[in-house]
């Protein structure tokens, strides 16, 4: 994993995600109980997993090259179609080139943006002011040009994309427009799409009428059974002797009583183990 992301447990979760970690194309479906689940720790630990992994402490870069892009609504970086053609190409390296046609500074991706650093697209597209001819065909050659790019891509590398949860029409444009208007065909090119749903939204049974078939379904449960438990002391206490300087058998007893005060809360493990190690990083100086 990346240097700042730390994984607590899920051991049986990642097990069954191996083959696409190892550069199989394909679909997974991640169903959680919302944030208590942690589902943003999970996406940033499956990223670094997917990109590259750990072996003794030490950063192994995959011998295929690796990319992965967010797509979630409540996050942006983007939201004009040329910027989302910079992004797709910044990730793959490559020059998406598609002919705009003054359409597409019409075209935008989601509303109320915050553009930061963060490498996030909102789906949600919203046409201007133009023909509705042009917008069909703008769409059309974004979407066709950037699959060929994809497609090239993955000939010698493999790309994640990961969706996060959205409201219905949110998703039913990502699945209509560009999921079935090119991508869904990738896949067995080394397309790897992860589907996040969170079972506490209430409109959560509509997502699946648009959502394809899947090839793994997995559950991210909040709370830790006795085994689990034990693995997120282990994981908790070695990463803090990694990172810092400590006594493991200190390491470990502090990891014991977070687990225990928080074992029904995964997300709020993962808040109070972060401040934790932060603190001592304090001390340390």
């Amino acid at each position: 994993m990346h240097g700042k992301t730390f994984q607590i447990d899920r051991r049986k979760e990642f097990a069954a995600l191996e083959p696409f970690l190892g550069g199989q194309g394909g679909v997974v479906c991640v169903r959680y109980y919302g944030e208590v689940s942690a589902p943003n720790s999970f996406v940033a630990t499956l990223t670094a997993l997917y990109e590259g992994v750990w072996v003794g402490g030490k950063y192994i870069q995959r011998q295929q090259i690796r990319r992965s892009l967010r797509i979630d609504r409540n996050n942006y970086k983007v939201r004009y179609l040329p910027e989302i053609r910079s992004e797709f190409s910044r990730k793959m390296k490559l020059d998406i080139s598609v002919e705009t046609r003054r359409v597409a500074e019409t075209l935008n991706i989601g509303c109320n943006n915050t553009a930061g650093a963060s490498q996030f697209i909102d789906v949600g597209i919203q046409y201007g002011a133009v023909s509705e001819a042009d917008q069909i065909w703008q769409r059309d050659a974004w979407i066709k040009d950037l699959c060929g790019e994809l497609r090239r891509f993955l000939e010698h590398g493999r790309f994640m994309i990961i969706l996060m949860h959205g409201n219905k029409n949110e998703q039913q444009e990502f699945w209509t427009t560009i999921w079935n208007g090119g991508m869904a065909d990738l896949v067995p090119h080394g397309l790897f799409l992860v589907m996040m749903i969170d079972e506490t939204d209430k409109d959560v049974g509509q997502y699946y009428n648009y959502a394809p078939s899947h090839d793994v379904e997995i559950f991210l449960n909040p709370n830790l059974d006795q085994t689990q438990q034990t693995h997120a002391i282990d994981d908790i206490a070695a990463w803090a002797c990694r990172w810092l300087d400590c006594d493991y058998s200190e390491a470990y007893n502090y990891a014991k009583s977070y687990v225990a005060s928080n074992m029904d809360d995964l997300n709020r493990l993962y808040s109070t183990v972060g401040a934790w190690l932060m603190n001592l990083k304090r001390n340390q100086g």
